[in-house]
């Protein structure tokens, strides 16, 4: 039977244990609780499967080696069931394969047994936040930040750490990646969440009359100016004004951004008066702002006033596990806004959609997933994706490469040249022509091929012991 901790307790959040070992059930429910963690504790996938439709935990401890389902079965399923929860994966014996496809898989984090309660602890309550940053960071119309992908986790473990700041932050990516949602992710976790989130799309505003939105204006300050308006520098006081396409900003408009930025005062439009305000700018491009600074098209002093910390928002190609989820997600919301019957879609449907580059990022998705969700069967099927992304699924093939392996040749004589071996042997090799190649792109460092991997340096040098593999092997 799941244990469950009564609903008093747990005021730093809940977590699922999922373990066989009764001693590590309880010694980490005694460490969780030291730290204010509610605790439910379950022996296999079917007992964790009921904790999690009764009481959602804000994270999940699961171990890799259990009866019946394993972990990265349950983990399969549940970012798809509960995408929200991060899950931590443990093991005593997990092979670097495991462990790299359980990270590829969207878990937050990977442990090897025996484990440090200091370090649990930490990634623990780092995952607790990032449920958290999930249920707060929405926008307009529902939109939030969808994904559990290794690219996406980094990006928010960052907005996590610089959202409670006054630091400005400059947001750059192709267009389409969601900027303007990381954007109001961190004004979600900063202490201005309370106040007003301004956004102002610079490319959609006349040179001419930009000033006059971001400071205001006087009454008679221009023809048509037939009454004074207040800007949205104004608008923001004690909140965020965001800035997108920041870089479309004339560069009359950047001068005074940059007196704006230096003082905290402005001046409206027409008036000699200047009006103090406390805002927190975060702003948005799409554009290289550094090779504009070279050409002459942006000014230096404003770019580095921006971008004290600099984000990127991933391209959706590079986030191919999030778009099952993204995918479902759109669907959702579609079905609700449009009262649309609910739709299913094949697995080689996702598949399909997962192996598109997607050029246009998160913003083509959700218009095909549109056009899927009026137009396709019951079930979406290959046969209603865009000619286009069919193309890309047949050219993309029915398997992948393994990285660090070698390539083989095609045409007469490959038959002869291809060597048999049992699948173990090809796991272990496959393994460790990763590690070494791994290494190599690290230049031998150890700390950082950890880093790369999503692991604990101690997990990484296990796996050298175990593949036999020396410094002479990866230095060069």
């Amino acid at each position: 039977m799941s244990e469950i901790d009564a609903p008093e307790s747990g005021a730093a959040g809940r977590v699922l244990v999922v373990d066989d070992e009764r001693n590590i059930r309880s010694t980490l429910r005694m460490t969780l609780a030291g730290e204010g963690y509610a605790t439910d504790l379950a022996a296999d996938g079917a007992e964790a499967e009921a904790v999690l439709a009764a009481t959602p935990p804000d994270c999940v401890l699961l171990d890799l080696r259990l009866p019946g389902a394993n972990g990265i079965e349950l983990l399969k399923r549940w970012k798809v069931q509960h995408p929200g929860i991060p899950v931590i994966l443990m093991s005593g014996e997990a092979t670097l394969t495991e462990a790299l496809e359980g990270l590829k898989l969207g878990a937050y984090d990977f442990f090897e047994k025996p484990l440090l309660a200091p370090r649990v602890i930490n990634a623990v309550a780092r995952a607790v936040e990032k449920k958290a940053m999930f249920e707060c960071a929405t926008g307009e119309g529902g939109e939030r930040l969808v994904g559990s992908s290794p690219r996406l986790n980094a990006l928010l473990a960052d907005v996590a750490k610089i959202a409670p700041l006054k630091t400005r932050v400059l947001i750059t990516g192709e267009s389409g990646t969601g900027k303007d949602l990381v954007a109001r992710a961190i004004h979600q976790l900063s202490a201005r969440a309370k106040k007003r989130f301004v956004k102002i799309n610079c490319a959609a505003i006349p040179s001419e009359l930009i000033e006059s939105e971001l400071f205001g204006h006087v009454k008679g300050a221009f023809t048509g100016a037939v009454q004074a308006r207040r800007g949205h520098f104004e608008a923001a006081h004690g909140g965020t004004l965001f800035l997108d396409e920041v870089g479309e900003m004339s560069l009359s408009a950047q001068a005074k951004m940059l007196r704006a930025l230096q003082s905290g005062e402005i001046t409206p439009v027409g008036s000699d008066l200047t009006i103090k305000v406390d805002v927190r700018v975060v702003a948005a491009t799409n554009r290289d702002l550094k090779a504009e600074v070279e050409v002459g098209n942006f000014r230096e002093d404003l770019y580095y006033r921006l971008a004290v910390v600099e984000l990127e928002a991933p391209p959706l190609r590079d986030r191919a596990s999030d778009v099952p989820l993204l995918t479902r997600h759109f669907a959702d919301q579609i079905t609700a806004e449009n009262g649309l019957g609910d739709k299913n879609f094949a697995p080689e449907t996702l598949a399909a959609l997962a192996a598109y580059r997607w050029p246009g990022n998160i913003r083509e998705l959700r218009n095909v997933v549109e056009r899927l969700m009026i137009l396709g069967g019951p079930v979406v099927g290959l046969v209603d994706l865009p000619a286009e992304i069919r193309a890309a699924a047949l050219l993309a093939g029915p398997t992948a490469a393994v990285p660090g392996t070698p390539s083989v040749a095609s045409g007469p004589g490959v038959a002869a040249a291809f060597q048999p071996t049992s699948w173990e042997s090809f796991k272990s090799e496959s393994e460790r022509r990763f590690l070494v190649q791994t290494l190599r792109s690290c230049q031998g460092n150890v700390s950082e091929a950890a880093r790369v991997l999503g692991v604990e340096r101690t997990t990484v040098h296990k796996w050298l012991k175990l593949h036999q593999i020396e410094k002479q092997h990866y230095i060069v």
